[in-house]
């Protein structure tokens, strides 16, 4: 692996890149070409959102899990589901921002293998996106002490696909987005494993 950004991949970078500012790494955790800085990447909507309101996007490159699809049939009638000889596809967690008013809501998703986006948690947080993502970068996870909003499988039906309409509609978080998150996501894993790889074998060598 050369570390080069795969073709399709720098076509998609450049298209994204129109409407999206692109950033490797957070301001003031692994800044400066500090080994596994290149893990995070952040998103920010060139354009706000209809209401006004500053849209940013964090991805970490390890925070991604094996998309294997529910067989219903195979559930009720109590069998194992089939593996594939084939690799699982991965499916990627990322944070989105929204902000406006020194407010920001944060809408932790997952994007699966075939695309299709999900939220899976709704919580507020005071400030405006570029410190909540700093703050997503650093770990900030359901062990925090700030209150996570509601079990979001709990909500009304309709409003969790008013939540997941509004990260597809309103936020822009399209198919051409989900696909660069994917890629993006697996390529950065790759460069950082080699890098891990090498640094690791220059010290204990």
């Amino acid at each position: 692996f050369g570390g080069q950004m795969p073709p399709d991949l720098a076509e998609l970078h450049a298209d994204i890149a129109d409407k999206w500012t692109i950033l490797e790494g957070i301001s003031g955790i692994g800044s400066g070409g500090e080994t596994g800085s290149g893990a995070t990447v952040r998103l920010f909507k060139k354009s706000p959102g209809s209401n006004g309101a500053k849209i940013g996007v964090v991805v970490h490159c390890q925070d991604t899990e094996e998309d294997i699809p529910f067989d219903e049939d195979a559930f009720l009638e109590g069998q194992e589901q089939d593996e594939s000889e084939e690799e699982p596809s991965q499916a990627v967690r990322f944070g989105v921002t929204i902000s406006k008013g020194g407010k920001t809501v944060v809408l932790q998703c997952r994007c699966g293998g075939d695309g299709d986006i999900s939220v899976e948690s709704a919580a507020v947080r005071d400030g405006e996106s570029e410190g909540v993502l700093m703050a997503l970068a650093g770990g900030e996870n359901l062990n925090a002490a700030l209150y996570q909003g509601p079990e979001f499988t709990e909500l009304a039906e309709d409003l969790q696909e008013s939540f997941q309409e509004y990260v597809v509609k309103e936020c822009g978080i399209d198919e051409d987005v989900a696909a660069f998150i994917s890629m993006y996501a697996d390529y950065r894993e790759q460069v950082e494993y080699v890098t891990w790889m090498k640094t690791a074998i220059d010290v204990l060598d």
